[in-house]
């Protein structure tokens, strides 16, 4: 007799054990013999997604090394899926083991920016260039520098525009302006 594919109830919660780089549903018992580290074990939240080791595709052209992947859940097929690697090379599905050494270059090139994009409360605009330079410009027009003077072979702008003591326009050197055309120039 063929046993149905367990289907988990709605709700149930989906731990991942990063130890062998499995899924188990909270719904048939958890993790109670996956490994001897279920301090490691965590909750997967649907709405987010997870920096994981990922394998290699098996094929000839493929190099021989761990890619990093995101992890998700896939609602047209009701899973948690990888896709491709962060290098854009084709990878195994599923996870490894959180502690596999992840070995491409190019995936670990690109993890702290990945890292920075899945975290939460990420907002894209932080990162969009244009934005960035339309927020330096209306910056640099409000501190305006009124006068410009060379000390011991620097640059120092002042201006009074942020620098208004309530007492009158106090000319000082004016740090915003500095920090903001040296951003604007790396």
């Amino acid at each position: 007799m063929i046993e149905p594919e367990h289907v988990c109830r709605p709700g149930a919660s989906v731990y991942y054990c990063p130890t062998i780089g499995e899924l188990e549903s909270d719904c048939h018992g958890g993790f109670d013999t996956c490994c001897s580290h279920p301090d490691l074990h965590r909750v997967l939240d649907p709405q987010r997604r997870y920096l994981v080791p990922v394998a290699r595709l098996g094929l000839p052209d493929e190099p021989d090394v761990v890619h990093l992947s995101l992890f998700q859940w896939v609602p047209a097929f009701e899973t948690w899926a990888t896709g491709m690697a962060l290098c854009g090379h084709s990878t195994k599905q599923g996870p490894l083991p959180e502690a596999t050494a992840v070995t491409c270059s190019g995936c670990t090139g690109l993890r702290a920016d990945y890292e920075r994009f899945i975290a939460p409360g990420y907002n894209p605009a932080e990162d969009d260039p244009r934005a960035l330079q339309a927020r330096i410009a209306a910056a640099l027009e409000l501190h305006r520098p009124e006068r410009v003077e060379y000390a011991d072979g620097e640059m120092v702008e002042y201006c009074s525009t942020c620098h208004d003591r309530g007492g009158g326009r106090v000319l000082s050197p004016c740090s915003t302006i500095q920090a903001l055309t040296v951003g604007a120039s790396s």
